[in-house]
């Protein structure tokens, strides 16, 4: 999760001090601006992370869900088969 944070205020710094200074603004107003968007990039990429993690929890369980599923439907068969040739 570090990583996020961090890959996200660095992207987020260089975006809007890049922009900030494109405008026209005096260079401690950009890094100003840049300091903020730092803070809005780490959280946005944080949320972006946790957004992608309650996905692959859902995909994770709904796999293990189909598998047991499958299971029971195979041992289901089985049973049903065996009955029939005894």
């Amino acid at each position: 999760m570090k990583y996020f944070l961090i890959t996200g205020g660095f992207w987020g710094f260089l975006l809007v001090l890049g922009a900030s200074l494109y405008a026209g603004k005096n260079p401690a107003f950009a890094l100003l601006d840049a300091s903020l968007g730092c803070v809005a990039g780490s959280i946005l990429l944080r949320l972006f992370y946790s957004v992608v993690q309650a996905g692959r929890r859902g995909v994770l369980e709904d796999q293990r869900r189909m598998e047991a599923a499958e299971r029971l439907t195979i041992q289901a068969e089985e049973e049903l088969g065996g009955g029939k040739g005894a």
